[in-house]
């Protein structure tokens, strides 16, 4: 049986458009997963997977008979089952993807059989069967971009790009097959070029057309003109109620477009620009020359740091964290890698711990985005857990775990739980505060047989529920409670 979880970046990075989007961050595991662990099509899964919805949880499984499809569980081996189908079932293809809840529904698409690009669109309440809510077509991506189906949703509505002959036309459904259909206020984008970008503050739908960018502003079912000068490279950043849109030619530019002033307006412009992450309401990027600023958005609130500079083009876009007035800046690295901390009273930045100096040395490196749980900051740097204080002194290696899936990391009653490995070669889901006393597993693998964890764990009432790896049993859905943990499903897994 295979559970589908967490694949490539465990905090979701600034929605690039398929004109400027960055390559796919390479995914890893602190050791390797056994031979059956692969199925087909497992570099297409989604990144999300374990979702909620009331009181169960909706997840992604497959075997060796049956291609991947969605159940739900409510915490008990008895009450977790493959959703049913209402009528003539409707095939997926593969692909499956949960997008999340709109009103009382869960949301899912899969590839429609036989195709490259069309899927099918489903839903299913807490309780009842899967409905069919139709088919559609996004657009496929030209020769030369890497263009991406990215619904969104947005309060009780679920945004989606259809693309038959006749053009490409904005959907939307509320979960139903009679609230599915066109957005009649967007029948003006009909571009092949068109694409969803993302969304802002539950209120716009951004959306690229002609190589300009507008938005839907669902509660006055209208469309804004935010960049209209055309631009053949295009990335946005959603922070707060602010939209940054950073745009590439012969400079580099750095937009603001506000929910009270909707037409973007420079803020910024550079030889280049690479965006290291947000926080809050600020956007933290660093120009040529390795200066990094932050601003809210606004020319009087855009402001560099003083002290330690960065390689800008070794930045990722990532949620950043923070404990009191540090923020930290994780910077792989190509010739300098390191961890950073700003002072944000007084502007200046500087390194916390060195990673690596040097091409070859910092060649293959890899650092995760910064998790805050409580007083303390985790990351991984090789795969290896540190811990931060926000002090160079107070950044190091945690003293009892090694060994780290950062794809695993949730922040649950503010500690970190996490699938590690100890110092003592113990594989378990874990908790801790970053302390000795406060670092216990949660699980109960042993030594001959790890409890091997994939993607982040989810609370089911006193229970956490996530998918795991462990002997005999092999991948399952798991209910971890009083240091147990109990398969809720069992499946057979695919052939070795």
């Amino acid at each position: 049986m295979r559970i589908f979880g967490h694949r490539g970046w465990r905090l979701v990075p600034g929605l690039l458009l398929a004109w400027g989007i960055a390559g796919a961050p390479v995914s890893g595991t602190p050791a390797a997963r056994p031979a059956h662990d692969a199925f087909p099509g497992e570099a297409d899964l989604p990144p999300a997977q374990l979702t909620r919805l009331g009181s169960v949880l909706f997840f992604v499984a497959a075997d060796a008979d049956e291609a991947p499809s969605v159940w739900r569980t409510d915490g008990t081996a008895a009450g977790t089952l493959r959703v049913p189908t209402l009528g003539d079932p409707v095939p997926g293809g593969g692909d499956v993807r949960i997008l999340g809840q709109i009103g009382q529904s869960m949301v899912w698409t899969a590839r429609v059989p036989g195709t490259l690009y069309d899927r099918v669109l489903f839903s299913a309440t807490e309780s009842g069967p899967r409905l069919t809510l139709g088919t559609y077509s996004p657009a496929p991506p030209a020769s030369n971009t890497r263009q991406i189906d990215t619904p969104q949703i947005i309060g009780d509505r679920l945004f989606f790009q259809n693309c038959p002959p006749a053009g490409c036309r904005i959907w939307s459904t509320d979960g139903t097959t009679a609230g599915t259909g066109p957005v009649s206020a967007l029948a003006q984008l009909t571009a092949t070029d068109q694409a969803i970008m993302g969304s802002l503050a539950g209120k716009w739908l951004v959306i690229r057309s002609r190589q300009a960018v507008f938005a839907y502003d669902l509660a006055a079912d209208r469309v804004l003109s935010l960049l209209p000068q055309g631009a053949q490279f295009v990335e946005i950043h959603p922070v707060g109620e602010t939209l940054f849109l950073v745009t590439r030619t012969e400079r580099s530019k750095l937009w603001a477009s506000r929910l009270g002033s909707p037409r973007a307006a420079q803020l910024f412009s550079a030889t280049t620009l690479d965006v290291a992450g947000w926080r809050g309401d600020l956007l933290y990027f660093a120009p040529d020359g390795g200066r990094l600023w932050a601003t809210d958005g606004q020319p009087k609130h855009t402001h560099p740091y003083t002290g330690a500079r960065v390689e800008s083009f070794s930045l990722f876009a990532d949620r950043l964290g923070s404990v009191g007035s540090t923020t930290f800046v994780p910077v792989p690295g190509y010739y300098l890698g390191a961890l950073y901390g700003t002072d944000e009273s007084t502007h200046k930045l500087r390194e916390l711990v060195r990673v690596c100096s040097y091409k070859y040395e910092c060649l293959g490196t890899r650092m995760s985005g910064v998790t805050v749980a409580g007083r303390q900051a985790f990351e991984t740097i090789d795969h290896s857990l540190w811990q931060s204080d926000s002090t160079p002194q107070g950044t190091k290696p945690h003293d009892v775990l090694h060994l780290a899936d950062e794809k695993s990391f949730a922040v649950l009653g503010g500690r970190l739980v996490l699938g590690a490995t100890s110092l003592d070669g113990e594989r378990q889901l874990w908790e801790t505060d970053g302390t000795v006393a406060g670092t216990r597993a949660l699980s109960d693998g042993t030594l001959d047989q790890p409890f091997i964890v994939e993607g982040p764990p989810v609370p089911l009432g006193d229970a956490l529920v996530v998918a795991a790896f462990r002997e005999p049993e092999g991948y399952q859905l798991w209910l971890v409670a009083g240091g147990r943990a109990t398969p809720l499903t069992a499946l057979r897994h695919p052939p070795q």
